[in-house]
C-alpha cells in the first residue's frame, strides 16, 4: 500500500519529505482510485500561498491507483476555500462553495 513518507514526498517533491497536508481525501466509487486534496507547505506554516491574480489559495488534487501505489493524474488548482471531493460514476466532482447553515 502507501507510506505516508511516499504520498508526501511525490505529493510535493520540490519541496521534500514531510511538506504537504491533505485536506480531503475520497475514493472512487469502484474502489480502484484514492483522491488526495493537499495544501501547499507554506499553508501548513500558516503562510497563505495566494495566485497573484485572484487571492485564492493553490491546492494540489492527485490520483492514486490503490492496487498498484502509482499516481494516475495530478493536477494544481485554486480554491477560494477548503475543497471536498464527491465520489461519482466517472471520477470525482469538486465543491466549489461551501456554505455554513
Amino acid at each position: 500500500m502507501f507510506s505516508p513518507k511516499e504520498l508526501i514526498s511525490v505529493a510535493n517533491p520540490l519541496h521534500g519529505p514531510w511538506s504537504s497536508t491533505a485536506k480531503s481525501l475520497a475514493f472512487s466509487l469502484n474502489g480502484e482510485t484514492v483522491y488526495v486534496v493537499a495544501s501547499d507547505p507554506a499553508s501548513r506554516r500558516g503562510i497563505a500561498v495566494q495566485s497573484a491574480s485572484s487571492g485564492e489559495d493553490v491546492l494540489t488534487v492527485l490520483a492514486w491507483d490503490v492496487s498498484s501505489g502509482e499516481l494516475k493524474g495530478k493536477k494544481i488548482m485554486q480554491s477560494s476555500g477548503n475543497r471536498l471531493v464527491i465520489p461519482v460514476k466517472e471520477g470525482v466532482l469538486f465543491t466549489t462553495k461551501y456554505w455554513k447553515s
